[in-house]
């Protein structure tokens, strides 16, 4: 029993040497990791060994139409020499005008980047980042920095452009173009015009209370026959010595106020034959057929069939006693209510449908 005793005091003895020195060697090696992992190198920042200064360059207050200048400072604090090989920026409207790629910096050296910041017509806040490309002896490294400001025109303008929609043909719609000053600016519209197939402009003059600017742009289209987009311009002439001539785009999407189907006729006429040829015409107004005629006399032309307010049909008859192949117009003059709001304004439309008969030889 004494010795059973002695045995189980030695084997506890040999357990806890033995869980000691598991212990030991998961502490050693916990702190053997975790001292691995703290002296890791942290990645490299662009201002420890090579910096670009300043990161952020705030211009303030800016003009329109205007180039500011920024110069950078890149210095190598590296103890070999690095080279530029890149440059590039966000906006467009940030260039070098001789970009120094394939300069080499000395360790030390330094060299002063001037990067030209040009407004062009922007309104309100800028910002662009330039960026530089950076051949070390850590591999290529990227520096960038920002330039910023806000940009203070002497007016305002409601659109950069005017979109007139679907507008049909002998209809007439108008949009307003502004100008709005600046607190401190006393803009002046010295002249407007328009440019492009149907548009017109006039200047609407304010009372002196606001400064505001108005023209009034109108667009009509005459005899258009197929659907499309119509452009033209706005100009207007100021007193601005930053920007003295404004150019707006103006669009409208055509469509026929009446479409005619066919839009011509070529038929084969056999002798006897008397099969009426039908024309349709439909329209988004109200309308109806007055006049019916033909430039030829081996055309006739039926009496019109109305077959709503907005459509109508009409029939043709080439004559048995055509000969030979000929060429004709059928002609049609119709009334209609261009604006529904207006039912007592009436207008008149004259339509020309090609007619082609071919006879065909017995």
């Amino acid at each position: 029993m004494k010795f059973f005793n002695n045995q189980s005091s030695s084997t506890g003895v040999i357990l806890v040497l033995i869980f000691a020195t598991v212990l030991c060697v998961i502490t050693v090696t916990s702190l053997l990791l975790s001292d691995d992992i703290v002296s890791q190198p942290a990645p490299i920042k662009s201002d420890h060994k090579i910096s670009l200064k300043p990161e952020n360059s705030d211009l303030g207050s800016l003009r329109q139409d205007a180039s500011y200048t920024v110069i950078f400072n890149l210095k190598n604090n590296f103890k070999n020499q690095v080279r530029i090989v890149g440059f590039d920026a966000s906006c467009h409207c940030t260039a070098m005008e001789d970009p120094p790629v394939g300069e080499v910096l000395s360790s030390g050296d330094s060299i002063e980047l001037p990067v030209q910041f040009s407004t062009g017509f922007a309104d309100g806040p800028v910002s662009s980042i330039v960026m530089f490309a950076v051949d070390t002896p850590k591999g290529v490294i990227n520096l960038d920095a920002t330039i910023e400001g806000n940009v203070e025109p002497d007016f305002h303008l409601s659109s950069e452009e005017l979109d007139f929609g679907i507008v049909y043909s002998e209809q007439e719609k108008e949009l307003l173009f502004r100008v709005i000053p600046a607190l401190d600016s006393n803009i002046e519209i010295l002249g407007a015009e328009c440019n492009g197939r149907g548009y017109t402009c006039q200047l609407i003059k304010h009372a002196d209370t606001t400064k505001t600017k108005t023209v009034k742009v109108k667009y009509q289209p005459r005899q258009i026959t197929r659907r499309g987009y119509q452009h033209g311009q706005l100009i207007l002439n100021t007193n601005s010595s930053v920007r003295s001539r404004i150019i707006i785009p103006l669009r409208a999407d055509v469509s026929p106020a009446f479409e005619v189907t066919p839009p011509r006729v070529v038929a084969l006429f056999s002798s006897g034959s008397d099969s009426p040829i039908f024309i349709n015409i439909k329209s988004e107004y109200d309308f109806k057929i007055i006049r019916w005629d033909s430039d030829s006399d081996f055309i006739q032309v039926s009496t019109p069939k109305f077959l709503s307010n907005s459509e109508s049909s009409i029939g043709i008859h080439i004559s048995r006693n055509l000969k030979k192949s000929s060429n004709s117009n059928l002609k049609l003059t119709l009334e209609y209510v261009p604006n529904e709001k207006l039912k007592n304004e009436v207008k008149q439309y004259q339509i020309n449908v090609p007619v082609s008969v071919l006879v065909k030889s017995s």
